[in-house]
């Protein structure tokens, strides 16, 4: 899943990442405070907005689309950890440490980083919850950078938060809302980490769009409830 900071290299964003549509009206935001989210970029559908966060230099950035699928197939896409390095800009692996329940987790994901920089690994806590009524489904990380004892070989990732918002706009549609926010660790400076953020959403949110259309992604069924719509 999902899950991510981010630097340049030779001019160009790459991405360590931070853990992590309809009308704008409809953003649930880190903040709930719309106005304060500035729209940075707009691409094949995808929107990307950044927000500033209380403390600190680096920004929350958010990621919204539609998408042509099921509740059920994005959750097993988000959830299927094997799978994350396809699609999770940057994820080297992804491995699930322990599973409290079917909807709540812990998780490790590696990330590669340009060269000459250490790669990042991340321990984050997953919850995942369905509204009984609208069915929308919603995923929240929270990092737990002290839940096992950092590997020589990476900068753990101090703190991360975020979320997945999935809701049934019709019969084919599913809006995508993915927020996240997070520090890199290390010396990493603030302007390419949040230049870098903006490139690796787009890049993420775009990975998922081409994987969804793999056979055990769009047969997926019985991981949550979907909403029926009269015709």
């Amino acid at each position: 899943m999902h899950v991510f900071l981010l630097f340049l290299l030779i001019s160009l964003p790459m991405a360590i990442p931070s853990f992590v549509c309809a009308a704008e009206s409809k953003i649930n935001p880190i903040d709930n405070t719309f106005h304060q989210w500035k729209l940075e970029k707009e691409s094949n559908g995808i929107k990307i907005f950044s927000q500033g966060y209380p403390d600190s230099g680096y920004k929350s950035y958010m990621g919204i689309m539609v998408v042509k699928t099921s509740l059920n197939s994005l959750v097993n896409l988000i959830e299927d950890s094997d799978a994350s390095s396809e699609w999770n800009h940057r994820c080297i692996k992804e491995e699930v440490l322990k599973v409290i329940s079917p909807t709540e987790k812990y998780k490790r994901i590696e990330f590669s980083t340009p060269l000459l920089f250490p790669n990042r690994d991340s321990i984050i806590y997953t919850v995942r919850t369905q509204d009984p009524v609208t069915k929308t489904v919603t995923i929240t990380f929270t990092g737990k950078p002290d839940y096992i004892p950092e590997q020589p070989s990476f900068i753990r990732i101090p703190k991360v938060t975020g979320s997945w918002t999935l809701r049934p706009l019709n019969q084919d549609d599913v809006e995508l809302i993915y927020q996240t926010y997070s520090e890199p660790g290390g010396m990493v400076n603030p302007i390419f980490a949040n230049q870098g953020n903006q490139n690796w959403v787009l890049q993420t949110l775009t990975n998922m769009k081409d994987i969804l259309s793999k056979k055990k992604y769009k047969n997926a069924d019985g991981f949550v409830e979907e909403l029926t719509f009269r015709k």
